[in-house]
């Protein structure tokens, strides 16, 4: 074998190790059913026969109809096994490895019948399991801080329920919204520290994290090996792909400009304010037409920009635009996602690019 080939081998099976391969040398037991979650690592003991004989559902558990559970099986179910749950009334909502989701039950749900899906154990989804690790540990964030003992959190509650009831539910039992229109399954409280455990014990609650950090421009890196130079070529003879006719939409930290590589390609009538230069960097990187020095050219040098800052009430925009004005690439410098873990947002986001 010769060296590159070696070296090639060898970066790829180390990046199907750091992918999660399944035939990789790390690969976990069948036999490892252990609760993998933001909070913590948990384990749950196999109940299936004790749950179908007492199934111990509380009546203050059930929410339009159903309860939530944890649901374990032995080994992921096929998809035609799923999709039989699923004809009976089990709504799988969650994937949480390994081999576990969370589920809705329909109150008058035979259990008897899970005795047929190779279901290990269908447990509570205790209040732990819904916080994210800073509440967890008490480590609670500055920027969600508006005083020593009041929070301002991102409450998820489960897919299914009615957005009204369950706003109507928290605030009935004393809890302070602060927001309610978000695109997904999350509203905004405010919160005494000690009720964050009485607020993860609603049943209607999947999820606790602070809100967002403020916006930081992050200008650090900016390079130019992107290599769209193959595909909008000087030649004649060449590609010529430079982005005219595509409108992309940039979300950063505000109007951009006046700059000549920018003229006439540039609409900025959604952002008022100039919070940096990061979006400028951004925009030359985007659509540059290298006007002022050809070598910073950009990857799209034909391309309409749409200007958008970054800040929180515009996220929701974003489907309008691919409406409105056909915008099918969009950046967005939120700071929040990569830097953050996976978050409510990067959840938003992702929910927006699939719909």
């Amino acid at each position: 074998m010769k060296k590159t080939d070696f070296f090639i081998s060898t970066a790829l099976t180390c990046l199907f190790l750091a992918a999660g391969n399944p035939f990789s040398f790390g690969q976990q037991s069948q036999e490892n059913y252990q609760l993998l979650l933001k909070s913590g690592d948990y384990q749950v003991e196999a109940n299936l026969e004790r749950f179908i004989k007492a199934p111990d559902i509380n009546q203050s558990e059930v929410v339009e109809g159903k309860y939530f559970r944890l649901m374990q099986f032995y080994a992921i179910p096929t998809q035609d096994k799923k999709e039989e749950l699923q004809a009976a009334g089990i709504k799988f909502l969650n994937y949480i490895p390994n081999k576990a989701y969370f589920v809705s039950i329909p109150a008058q749900f035979d259990v008897s019948k899970f005795q047929d899906y190779n279901i290990r154990s269908i447990a509570p989804i205790i209040p732990e399991y819904k916080l994210t690790p800073v509440l967890v540990n008490k480590d609670y964030p500055e920027w969600a801080l508006l005083d020593q003992d009041h929070i301002e959190l991102i409450v998820n509650f489960f897919e299914g329920l009615n957005k009204e009831s369950v706003i109507t539910t928290i605030e009935a039992s004393g809890f302070k919204i602060s927001d309610k229109d978000t695109y997904i399954n999350s509203i905004k409280i405010i919160v005494h520290v000690d009720q964050i455990n009485a607020l993860a014990a609603m049943p209607m609650i999947s999820y606790i994290e602070p809100i967002e950090p403020p916006s930081e421009p992050e200008n650090l890196v900016g390079r130019t090996d992107h290599r769209s130079h193959a595909i909008a070529v000087e030649y004649t003879t060449g590609r010529h792909y430079d982005g005219t006719d595509m409108n992309v939409m940039m979300q950063d930290d505000g109007i951009i400009g006046p700059h000549i590589d920018y003229t006439g390609r540039l609409d900025q009538s959604a952002v008022t304010s100039n919070n940096g230069n990061h979006g400028d960097h951004v925009a030359g990187t985007i659509m540059g037409a290298g006007n002022l020095d050809p070598l910073t050219r950009g990857m799209a040098f034909g391309a309409k920009l749409f200007v958008y800052g970054s800040n929180n009430n515009n996220y929701n925009s974003v489907p309008t635009l691919y409406t409105n004005d056909e915008v099918r690439i969009t950046s967005k410098s939120y700071s929040n996602g990569c830097n953050a873990g996976y978050t409510t947002l990067t959840q938003q986001l992702d929910q927006q690019v699939r719909q």
